[in-house]
């Protein structure tokens, strides 16, 4: 496991970084075993493959780790949505969160280009593949098909809003919020308003902030009456405005956050993905002396499988509660 990413680049690649491309497919696809001999020659492009993508459309983004190339992957602009395909690390950089940066690139640029999905196609049944796309939210489109001869692969998407809050997450942070009816809540980083939505039936008003000018005009079509939508920056909010429980759905500035919030809420909770990131924000919140608990929350949902029922697991959340001491 890897607590931080912060040390690879994702950047989009161009005609000079070919070599380098030709090298991390070769190295990558000449060792790939679980794929049929003639997709794995077919895989190993060469200068003039690489070059005739760029030149048709294809965007190509590499990660590197001390400016050097450890992985890469090319993705498409269609009337589908942006569709990535050929991701490779190379074997020595695997489990170093290459993988992770390079869909988290795919997405964002999915969202920076207007798409209204990113897919893939991957192995049929490859729990690794498998796990690294529910950890971002993506399902299976259609059923497997022979994409050569022997090679079952299955089509993913992801809708580009889509990550959202579950349910089942939603549930433990209204039991850990403990509304009362005449307080104010603020959703921090509100994105759809999922959680904005289910806290406005308990709460006397919700603000709802994010940056985001197309997730702020989508959830005005949505919102309740007691709901204010604001595209400002989060701390800012927290430093101005008067509230009294708060929610930060992601990890971008935490400290200046604690710092704003610490000693105007009564109580204050972050849901993150990574331990490290978490530990961090434990940290901060004894320093301000207002950390409460951490919870880590593992989430199995089932699904039929031949004739039988078996378990998708949720990624799982650490969620970070902290309150005002009398």
């Amino acid at each position: 496991m890897y607590d931080d990413i912060e040390d690879l680049k994702v950047e989009l690649l161009n005609e000079k970084d070919a070599d380098e491309i030709v090298y991390v497919y070769k190295s990558v696809w000449s060792t790939a075993e679980r794929y049929p001999l003639e997709w794995r020659m077919y895989r190993q492009y060469t200068r003039e493959q690489v070059l005739s993508d760029m030149r048709e459309g294809y965007y190509y983004f590499g990660v590197r780790k001390d400016g050097k190339l450890i992985g890469c992957y090319k993705a498409i602009i269609t009337e589908k949505g942006c569709f990535g395909e050929q991701q490779a690390v190379l074997p020595e950089y695997r489990n170093t969160g290459a993988a992770q940066a390079m869909y988290e690139q795919f997405i964002n640029f999915a969202k920076e280009k207007g798409c209204k999905r990113n897919y893939v196609n991957v192995l049929a049944n490859d729990p690794v593949c498998d796990r690294i796309l529910k950890k971002y939210d993506f399902e299976r489109w259609g059923e497997p098909y022979e994409q050569t001869k022997g090679m079952l692969v299955q089509m993913y998407e992801r809708k580009v809003n889509k990550k959202e809050t579950k349910d089942e997450i939603i549930g433990i942070l209204i039991n850990k919020f403990d509304p009362i009816p005449n307080e104010v809540f603020v959703d921090i980083g509100c994105g759809s308003g999922k959680v904005s939505l289910s806290m406005s039936k308990y709460f006397n008003k919700v603000y709802s902030v994010d940056l985001d000018k197309t997730a702020i005009k989508d959830l005005d079509k949505i919102k309740t009456d007691n709901m204010e939508l604001l595209c400002m920056d989060g701390i800012k909010f927290l430093e101005e405005y008067d509230y009294d429980k708060v929610f930060v759905g992601g990890t971008k500035n935490y400290e200046k956050m604690i710092d704003a919030a610490a000693d105007k809420a009564k109580k204050i909770i972050f849901n993150v993905a990574r331990l490290g990131v978490a530990s961090r924000i434990v940290d901060k919140m004894n320093e301000k002396g207002v950390f409460d608990e951490i919870l880590m929350i593992n989430i199995s949902k089932s699904y039929s499988l031949v004739e039988d029922i078996a378990f998708h697991p949720i990624n799982p959340i650490f969620m970070i509660i902290g309150s005002k001491k009398c």
